[in-house]
């Protein structure tokens, strides 16, 4: 192997063919030296390659918004539609969260579900009230039709002990223990305390009257103005609206006038009359 040396004696160069680290002589100063080792090649740096590092991302995970935003859309529309106004607002978060970071949520077909649910419980209110308002209105002409069938009851009770004759007012019937006073509270009168807030009475008749007379009748207005019950002599109790109950209530006192409230009314009254007027109690 051929070795270039320097001599660091007299600093000339020579080569011989040895093995590096073999101690020669220099041929020109003739001092012993060692040949070195061969100097390393220069490092080179290498050609810098781009590695592309991939981040670690989480899958996109449920967000609760949207989840609680279809819970809350069904309950408003199939329980209480005031759920429905969060779960609308939670869906409106829900599907901004979807939008802007994608990555991180998903959830959007709940949030939007939220959404549609809450609106349409929502727009459902209005049904609700009306219904309400409806079944209140039954509610209330089913608890009068219940009191003017107790209070029949009690004028029949009441006329049995004095031959026939109805009481004069309501608190004379309440005085004989036939009737008390929850029989005359109606949902539509205010004050209840008051027994003629909402039923009205006509007096001096007798139970062999004219069985279409008006007993007792109530005021329209307890029912919003669309009527009310009437109470007949024979106590049969019936809903008519408030044009039909003026009519029956002025025919009644009408004949009692004419016939100076005597009662009972006579068979033998003149057939020219209405068939849904009450009758005279005697003929002209």
């Amino acid at each position: 192997m051929l070795s270039v040396s320097n001599c660091p004696s007299c600093g000339k160069a020579f080569s011989v063919e040895v093995p590096p680290g073999t101690p020669v002589r220099c041929p020109h100063c003739q001092q012993v030296v060692t040949v070195p080792m061969p100097a390393a090649p220069p490092m080179t740096p290498a050609s810098a390659t781009p590695i592309n590092y991939v981040p670690f991302l989480e899958p996109p995970k449920e967000q609760g918004a949207a989840i609680g935003a279809l819970v809350c859309g069904l309950l408003g529309l199939f329980a209480c539609p005031l759920v429905g106004l969060p779960g609308l607002i939670l869906g409106i978060v829900g599907v901004r969260n979807v939008n802007r970071e994608p990555n991180r949520y998903k959830g959007k077909g709940l949030a939007i579900g939220g959404i549609i649910t809450g609106g349409l419980s929502l727009l459902s209110i209005p049904v609700y009230i009306f219904a309400f308002i409806a079944l209140w209105q039954l509610a209330k002409r089913e608890n009068c039709t219940d009191n003017l069938r107790n209070l029949s009851k009690a004028m029949r009770a009441y006329a049995g002990d004095w031959d026939g004759a109805f009481p004069p007012d309501f608190e004379t019937l309440i005085s004989t223990g036939d009737a008390t006073e929850d029989n005359f509270l109606c949902l539509g009168s205010f004050p209840v305390s008051d027994l003629y807030a909402c039923y009205l009475y006509v007096a001096d008749q007798t139970s062999d009257a004219d069985p279409k007379r008006v007993l007792i009748y109530e005021k329209p207005e307890c029912h919003g103005g669309e009527g009310g019950n009437v109470l007949y002599v024979d106590g049969k109790v019936e809903f008519v609206s408030a044009e039909r109950m003026a009519d029956l209530v002025e025919k009644t006192e009408s004949a009692l006038k004419r016939r100076g409230r005597v009662e009972p009314a006579d068979d033998d009254a003149d057939p020219s009359h209405d068939d849904d007027a009450p009758a005279d109690e005697d003929g002209d």
